[in-house]
């Protein structure tokens, strides 16, 4: 807008051609942006300034003002500043420059994308018209039945990145049709086409392992077994896909076999034995359905115990009462398997494992064992004759008690001292029988150790030898214990008793 000589604003493209010239011409010779214009009496609007040879284009608030787009496209074929990429930059839609008198093309080449184009009412043709691409148009939403319509092929549309289910649904074209559009058999597994129908178009097991298929998928494809093996498919895959152990047994061992899951009782189903499945790595335990009778040549008596079986299942197998005493079963699962206390007696087992294990005075009796009636009591003599020791006894009765049950000195002697031995009535001698030490009982005194046998030599060096001559002991003795002439005399002894007992002074 400029001011002409009555004072109003007139639009640049409403002035006569002369003083739209003289304005331009004025405007030419203006000097550069921010030094003062040439004009007085003259104010410029946004669009007289933008229109300026020298002027850069405004921002969008400033166009924003502008009372018509249509004066900003009249003045393009003169300065070029009004382009529809200017206008689309600052902030303009489609529409708003369409209704300006911009040509489809225009709004092209300003890079305005087909959906925006398509939502002004614009047609397909008109948009194939002015260069957009079947890769713009399907993002513009159109379907591919509107262009194919429109004149492009099915290998445009296949370009264009439409799916292999657009093409098998909305045309109705057939897989080998879709085949040989390019179509991958990836795609074509994405598209819910199954391994069968792909199969039956000519691909291969490896094409179809390739696109990502199962084992269950190409087994329901008929495939063959062996071919899927060829292909290197895990035998986890081949079990899930629904094959037996029959059938992959002929390709693999019983090892890969119990590795793909396979259960015992599946292998035992399939013919398998049990020396075959323990060798292979079966534990005894998992085998328990094969019985005794087949795991009786496998394992040993302490195995098949360790694996869970009873006495009395190994028994009715055929094991014998030493096989199984010598495997670690004990008195009460041989009397729970049905043994007899003769024959527990006849195996090595003792008076006391059998009455702990619960059998009668009559069937111990009846076995063998010498018991008096006043011995079946619970007393500790009734212990001892059972065969329990003292040791078995020690927590629960008294030394005392013990002593008066019978138990010796040697019974006890290896769960009491000397002195407890002593307190109970024990004596040096009885103790030294039971294989206490002398030194172990020099608590008592030398003199008694003396008067209970206890020779010198038995006490030295323990005891020195002043001690052993206070004790009583002679010189003959102590010279029978080793000691020197010279010794026994610095001792106190006389030469008298020196010569008597055969030494020199």
């Amino acid at each position: 807008m400029v001011l002409d000589e009555g004072g109003l604003r007139r639009s640049v493209l409403q002035l006569p051609i002369k003083s739209t010239r003289q304005t331009f011409c004025a405007a030419s010779h203006a000097p550069k942006r921010g030094s003062a214009l040439p004009f007085t009496n003259a104010r410029l609007s946004t669009l007289d300034l933008w229109k300026l040879p020298t002027a850069k284009e405004p921002d969008t608030p400033d166009l924003r003002q502008l009372s018509s787009l249509k004066e900003l496209h009249g003045s393009v074929a003169l300065y070029d500043k009004a382009s529809a990429s200017g206008l689309k930059r600052a902030g303009f839609s489609a529409q708003e420059l369409r209704e300006a008198g911009f040509s489809l093309q225009e709004l092209r080449d300003a890079g305005f994308p087909a959906e925006e184009l398509t939502g002004m009412g614009c047609s397909i043709k008109a948009l194939i018209s002015v260069g957009y691409t079947t890769e713009e148009l399907r993002e513009a939403g159109i379907s591919a039945m509107s262009l194919r319509k429109a004149g492009f092929s099915l290998r445009d549309l296949r370009r264009c990145g439409f799916s292999a289910e657009t093409f098998l649904q909305v045309f109705s074209l057939s897989l080998q049709q879709v085949l040989e559009l390019g179509f991958t058999a990836a795609e074509l597994r994405v598209a819910q086409v199954s391994a069968k129908h792909l199969k039956q178009a000519g691909l291969s097991a490896q094409d179809l392992k390739d696109a990502g298929f199962s084992a269950t998928a190409l087994h329901r494809a008929a495939v063959p077994l062996r071919e899927l093996w060829r292909l290197d498919f895990p035998l986890c895959e081949l079990k899930k896909a629904g094959y037996d152990v029959q059938s992959l047994g002929k390709l693999c061992s019983l090892e890969d076999l119990r590795n793909a899951g396979f259960s015992t009782k599946e292998l035992q189903r399939a013919g398998y034995d049990a020396a075959e499945l323990h060798s292979a790595g079966v534990p005894l335990s998992d085998l328990k359905g094969f019985g005794l009778t087949g795991l009786k040549g496998l394992a040993t008596a302490q195995q098949l115990r360790t694996a869970g079986f009873t006495a009395w299942s190994l028994s009715k197998a055929g094991f014998s009462m030493h096989a199984l005493k010598e495997g670690g079963f004990c008195v009460k699962d041989l009397r729970d398997a049905g043994f007899s206390a003769w024959g527990l007696r006849n195996c090595g087992f003792l008076l006391r494992d059998l009455h702990h294990a619960g059998y009668s005075e009559a069937a111990l009796k009846a076995a063998g064992f010498q018991l008096q009636d006043e011995d079946l009591g619970s007393s500790t003599r009734a212990l001892r004759n059972f065969g329990y020791a003292a040791a078995d006894l020690i927590d629960e009765f008294s030394l005392q008690d013990l002593r008066t049950g019978g138990y010796s000195c040697a019974d006890l002697a290896q769960c009491a001292s000397a002195s407890e031995l002593s307190a109970c009535g024990f004596s040096i001698v009885e103790m030294r029988k039971a294989g206490f030490h002398p030194r172990m009982l020099l608590g008592f005194g030398v003199d008694q150790l003396r008067h209970a046998g206890v020779l010198a030599q038995e006490l030295w060096p323990s005891v020195r030898l002043p001690e052993l001559k206070k004790a009583g002991y002679c010189c003959w003795e102590l010279k029978l214990a080793g000691f020197s002439a010279t010794q026994l005399e610095e001792a106190g002894f006389s030469v008298w008793a020196l010569r008597t007992a055969g030494c020199e002074p």
